[in-house]
């Protein structure tokens, strides 16, 4: 004989868990929030820059500004059966507040394709807490002409308004060119160029687990014509800037899981909002609560 009674206790069970489930994120945000928030200046710098380079940079003449680089005489690495060395280590002393800067080879050897760019912006001054993820600092790229590899050094600080304490990070951002070369049309009588193998990507050297943020090239536009400028949010956190990854891409800048992705992989695609994702965390946290609530089996009638 059913009684009908009881089914209705792992319901209350249900929904006093869930409460429990949401009392507690409550809490936790409440705790969270009783954290002494402090006012912090940002800056960002760019410190260096190298690439590679033909031996001797006779035949490319490589260019940071108006600059002409110099073969170190080590050897990098090769590229398209040809030997690259690493260029000179520029130096941008941080008293420079250099936040931009262009490279690229000779106009001449490639007309019309503008130099490449990469500039760093601080964020505005914030009120924060340790361990409370901020905006530190955006990052552009301009995939402006063909360039295989370059390294340009970055340096982001924090510093506290009422103590003067300085927090600091400092990494080095690696560009790299996945390029191959085009296939010529006869019917159109023009080249046709891969547009995910001709884009171009940056990765923080010291994280690669971060992935890569993708910029296509100027004249090789995938469907929908993003451009060829990308800017991304560089997140962080007070403590040494402990970095968090990037976020919120904007314009032509898309998030690849890998950091070298490989040169026909068209799945670049944005990274979720970190807000997304708490929420999406706790959502997954009150579910399984709930089922931990619920009883293992479903009752049997009485005979």
């Amino acid at each position: 004989m059913k009684t009908g009674r009881p089914s209705q206790i792992p319901r209350f069970r249900t929904f006093r868990a869930a409460g429990v489930a949401v009392m507690a994120v409550g809490l936790l945000g409440a705790a969270g929030s009783t954290a002494r928030a402090d006012t912090y200046d940002l800056t960002a710098d760019i410190t260096s820059f190298r690439s590679w380079i033909p031996a001797g940079n006779a035949s490319l003449n490589a260019m940071v500004g108006s600059t002409a680089l110099i073969d170190s005489g080590v050897v990098a690495g090769t590229y398209q059966g040809g030997t690259y060395y690493w260029s000179n280590l520029v130096p941008f002393p941080s008293n420079t507040n250099t936040t931009s800067i262009n490279f690229g080879y000779d106009p001449s050897i490639f007309p019309g394709r503008g130099l490449n760019g990469f500039s760093v912006s601080a964020g505005p001054a914030v009120s924060v807490a340790h361990h409370v993820p901020f905006d530190l600092a955006t990052m552009t790229f301009t995939n402006g002409q063909y360039y295989y590899k370059a390294e340009i050094g970055v340096h982001f600080a924090a510093t506290d308004e009422q103590t003067g304490a300085v927090n600091i990070y400092d990494d080095v951002v690696q560009i790299t060119a996945n390029s191959t070369s085009p296939i010529y049309n006869p019917v159109t009588q023009q080249y046709q160029y891969d547009t995910y193998a001709e884009a171009d990507f940056f990765t923080l050297a010291a994280h690669p687990e971060f992935g890569s943020v993708r910029v296509f090239d100027a004249y090789a536009q995938p469907p929908g014509n993003p451009g060829n400028s990308g800017t991304i949010t560089f997140r962080a956190e007070i403590g040494s800037l402990d970095p968090l990854g990037f976020t919120n891409p904007t314009g032509g800048a898309f998030i690849d899981s890998s950091s070298n992705p490989g040169l026909n992989d068209p799945h670049a695609s944005p990274v979720p909002e970190p807000g997304a994702a708490g929420l999406f965390v706790s959502a997954l946290a009150l579910l399984m609560a709930v089922r931990r609530a619920r009883p293992s089996g479903t009752g049997q009638a009485a005979s």
